[in-house]
């Protein structure tokens, strides 16, 4: 049984989609949803090495968390909008791959599902871009729910 849920975000129209169908399945199940928002600064961490930036990054790290904080307090609304039991958080990271950071947060709330959005991406295009959906689906002990995102055809 589902009691508890994972919907990491990141303010995408594709992350929506997922977090959408979180919200669904969390209020047809009656589970608690966490929505999990990662601020992923290990690449400005690389540039302080390579630019000794340091006071620099400190402000767009601060702007990320700002930013982070706005998109989690739209997706908070939106659960609570369906009477959705909701938690969400703001996690930093800068040291590891940001599926380590979703796994980890999945084990720290006691998610029984993990629901990500995707683009779907097939071949080269996911190997040149990577995918953490690919991570998280490879290396989680829980179900991992993969909601493709499908864009509108234009007329």
């Amino acid at each position: 049984m589902i009691k508890a849920i994972l919907a990491p975000i990141d303010g995408s129209a594709t992350a929506g989609e997922g977090l959408r169908r979180a919200i669904l399945l969390a209020k047809d199940l009656g589970a608690a949803l966490s929505i999990l928002y990662v601020v992923d600064d290990s690449s400005l961490h690389h540039s302080i090495a390579m630019n000794y930036a340091g006071g620099f990054i400190n402000e767009v790290i601060a702007s990320l968390k700002r930013e982070g904080e706005q998109i989690l307090d739209a997706a908070r609304s939106a659960a609570e909008q369906e009477q959705v039991k909701v938690n969400t958080i703001l996690a930093e990271n800068a040291r590891k791959p940001v599926a380590d950071t979703i796994l980890d947060q999945a084990a720290k709330v006691g998610a029984d599902l993990i629901v990500l959005g995707t683009h779907g991406r097939r071949g080269i295009s996911r190997l040149v871009m990577g995918s953490e959906a690919e991570l998280v689906v490879r290396q989680s002990s829980v179900p991992v729910m993969l909601v493709p995102f499908r864009q509108a055809k234009k007329a």
